[in-house]
């Protein structure tokens, strides 16, 4: 489509729950396996595409974080609790070179996720508040690029070199998606009783779907893998409007159903704990005040589904 521009649609589609494994702090994907770094152990677990395991690498360090380099076909792995370097590893996962990072101006601190951008060849490094770009060299002057963030961010991931997807931590864990030029793109918001660990992709070169593997942890301490399915496309200039209409849309009806289900929270502890007919009676009115606004939401948003449909072809295909 000429004149069209690339965009990004990111959709779950299952979640595993993963079991007889030891708690993890890392995922990765090399095209054929997955490896997870084990919790405050020196070892790294190599799982099937159903995380079975597989095998069991004993490493030298505690790692907590990895990423798999497609061009020199190795592996990058950050230190628990080492925020200035990161480590090369053999498929074998002995240390093979070392790369210090020090960032300018800037009060290092832990780093949360570590991935490979297979287009420019080089590493992305996210810390608590700050996304680093990295040269994959012992140079001193080796950052490329680095920009400070407001949320928590818990790792990062380039998606086919046109967009970056960050996991960022608020009141609810999500994906932010960003074009090069780090304009805002899409999100998706992560189910609320579920705490991201780290994420990779299912693919290091081009594709026209990629994977997105985010491994959680439920409330209950239950490990899970998140599998998301992004796909591009050419759209028109109108067909984008229509899209990011769409996207506004899906992000406030997940933060309604988010809004309901800690106010439905909320009430089921005052029921649980209260015998004051009072404070029942108050926390009642509360929740149903939520629900009422929270309908009257859901129909403007229901609206301007109709009103989307209407006037946009796109959205009958």
């Amino acid at each position: 489509m000429k004149g069209g521009e690339l965009m990004i649609k990111i959709e779950a589609a299952q979640t595993l729950t993963l079991e007889d494994l030891p708690s993890s702090n890392g995922i990765v994907y090399d095209g054929y396996w997955f490896y997870l770094t084990a919790i405050d152990e020196y070892k790294i677990i190599k799982c099937d595409k159903s995380f079975h395991q597989i095998d069991c690498f004993e490493t030298c360090r505690n790692y907590s974080n990895l990423c798999y380099d497609s061009s020199e076909h190795c592996f990058w792995a950050a230190q628990t609790g080492v925020s200035s370097f990161v480590f090369k590893l053999n498929q074998f996962f002995e240390e093979i070179d070392t790369i210090y990072i020090s960032i300018p101006n800037v009060k290092e601190d832990i780093i949360t996720g570590i991935s490979y951008n297979y287009y420019s060849d080089m590493l992305l490094l996210t810390y608590a508040k700050l996304v680093v770009t990295v040269k994959k060299c012992s140079l001193e002057k080796n950052i490329i690029f680095y920009s400070k963030s407001q949320e928590i961010i818990k790792g990062a991931v380039d998606i086919l070199g046109s967009f970056t997807g960050y996991c960022t931590s608020s009141l609810q864990d999500k994906i932010e998606v960003y074009s090069n030029s780090r304009k805002f793109i899409t999100e998706v918001i992560i189910p609320c009783d579920l705490r991201v660990v780290s994420l990779c992709l299912g693919c290091t070169q081009k594709n026209d779907n990629i994977h997105i593997y985010i491994l959680a942890i439920r409330e209950n301490g239950e490990q899970c893998i998140l599998n998301y399915i992004a796909t591009t496309e050419q759209i028109s200039h109108h067909e984008k409007c229509c899209s990011n209409r769409l996207n506004a849309i899906a992000s406030d009806g997940a933060r309604i159903a988010h809004i309901l289900n800690k106010e439905g929270e909320k009430f089921r502890e005052v029921m649980s704990s209260s015998n004051d007919r009072d404070e029942i009676i108050s926390a009642n009115r509360a929740i149903l005040k939520t629900i009422h606004k929270a309908a009257d939401i859901e129909f403007d948003l229901y609206n301007e589904l109709l009103e989307i449909r209407e006037c946009c072809t796109f959205c009958d295909d």
